[in-house]
């Protein structure tokens, strides 16, 4: 019977949770709603490059750039260039927490391409926002991968597989895993852990869970490797 009562709360708190992402981005594990509900179902497709009227080439990262999430939805950008030069880079709508976004962008970060060829652009090395470092790190992710396919170059992949923070954070999330499978739990070994999750998951990966993230992911969907690198 407590089972029973511990998995009705539970479920409880997922519907809530996954009601405030539908009130909040209109998605549930990155499906829009409206469109779901709608008669045909069809999803508008966004078109990947254009001309403007000035003559310039635009490239949006919409299409080529799903799978490069931030706190936990993508970071889509448009860039503009002509004559192979980088007129601007422009963040679009996000699903980011604003004031993370808002610290990267009023950082500067997306001028640094600014000028810039288009091989030039690809060889610069642009550093994390300090205090949004998820965010920033998936705008410049973005960037770079939209400029790949603007100079049609073979892109790289975004996940760095053997990446000692990767998988030091992902050792402490199997740790405590294993350690609710344990009959006998020692407080010894749960206090080890809580300093594991501050220190490693919290501090150096930057990856405390919280309401916010949680309710990202059920409106967005997980990218796991994005999430504990």
């Amino acid at each position: 019977m407590e089972k029973v009562k511990y998995v009705v709360k539970l479920l409880t708190v997922v519907l809530l949770l996954g009601t405030v992402a539908i009130n909040r981005d209109g998605r549930i594990i990155s499906q829009d709603i409206e469109e779901w509900m709608s008669a045909s179902g069809h999803k508008q497709v966004e078109p990947t490059e254009w001309i403007t009227d000035d003559g310039s080439r635009k490239v949006s990262s919409v299409n080529i750039a799903q799978d490069i999430s931030g706190f936990a939805a993508p970071t889509p950008v448009i860039i503009q260039i002509s004559d192979n030069r980088i007129i601007k880079v422009e963040a679009l709508k996000n699903s980011e927490t604003p004031e993370f976004m808002n610290s990267a962008i009023e950082g500067g970060l997306l001028q640094q391409w600014d000028g810039s060829t288009l091989e030039e652009a690809l060889s610069i090395h642009v550093d994390a926002v300090s205090g949004a470092t998820m965010s920033s790190l998936a705008l410049i992710k973005t960037v770079r991968r939209t400029l790949e396919y603007a100079a049609s170059v073979e892109p790289k992949s975004t996940i760095e597989w053997f990446d000692w923070k990767t998988m030091i954070g992902l050792l402490v999330i199997i740790f405590g895993i294993m350690q609710s499978f344990i009959k006998y739990k020692s407080k010894r070994w749960r206090h080890i852990q809580l300093v594991l999750n501050v220190v490693v998951l919290g501090v150096w990966c930057g990856s405390f869970l919280s309401l916010s993230l949680i309710v990202n992911w059920i409106a967005n969907g997980i990218n796991f490797w994005t999430a504990i690198s």
